[in-house]
Parts: C-alpha cells; structure tokens; sequence
C-alpha cells in the first residue's frame, strides 16, 4: 500500500471496566503508527450507537470493530481486519484471514478468563493503559483531560 493513500479510520470498541482489555487497546494503539484505530468504550455514547442493535451482554462479550462503511466484526473476527492495518501486526493478518473459526476460539478463550488474565497484568500496566487510551480519545475529541 502506497504511503500517500489515506486510510480510512476504524473504530475499536473495548469493555472499559475491563483492564485486561484496555491493557489491550493501548497495546492496538502503540502498535498503530499511521493513527487509524479510533478507540471507544462499548459503554459509551458511540459504542451506543454503533452497536445498539446488539443486546447488552452480547455487547460486552467481546470487543468490536467498526469501519468507515460501517461494517463491523465482532470477537476474533476483528484480528484479520485489524491487524492488516497495522505494520508491526500483519504478519497476523494472513493465518486468521484462514482461520476465522480459530481465530474466533482463541478469542472466546482469552474472554472467558480475561479477569483471571487481567492479574497478570501488573497494575501499573494497566493504569498506563488506561492513560493511554484516555489521552489518544481526548485527542481525537480535541477535548483536555483534567484527571
């Protein structure tokens, strides 16, 4: 992909009372140098209206990606898609474009134990994360954080 053609943004969509999965989001977000990824929190405004057609609990079962045409993968779906766009990560993109269904067990496996992962995960890691995340979607807004 030639460097002069703009990419259109994509939307990630995270459970922000999870901090294994903002830990997550913040490492989606270091690895994107072309500054693609727009992140939101399912909980939020947007997350309302991207994915208000979905229940709940089947909202905050997984994270979510929705595109510039509005198309949206859900789960281990996202990898394929998601990693395309970022360099350090394509090399990803190709065995879960081939394997969805793999792709999509993986997921669920982390999701079901993503409290017992998130343990694993040094506090301070994750309030790192959560800065991150928080700072990258005051940018996008133009807004200042005052916490």
């Amino acid at each position: 992909m030639s460097r002069d053609v703009a990419i259109p943004p994509v939307t990630v969509f995270y459970d922000d009372c999870c901090g294994f999965c903002m830990w997550m989001v913040a490492f989606v977000l270091r690895a994107d140098r072309a500054g693609v990824v727009r992140t939101r929190a399912i909980q939020s405004p947007a997350g309302e209206a991207s994915l208000g057609d979905l229940p709940p609990n089947v909202r905050l079962a997984s994270w979510h990606m929705v595109d510039a045409a509005g198309v949206r993968w859900s789960g281990g779906r996202v990898f394929a898609p998601l990693a395309r766009l970022l360099p350090g990560l394509r090399r990803l993109a190709w065995p879960a474009e081939r394997l969805p269904r793999l792709a999509d067990l993986g997921y669920r496996a982390v999701a079901a134990h993503r409290t017992r992962l998130s343990a694993f995960v040094p506090a301070a890691a994750k309030n790192r994360a959560r800065a991150l995340v928080r700072r990258h979607s005051a940018a996008e807004s133009g807004s200042t954080l005052t916490s």
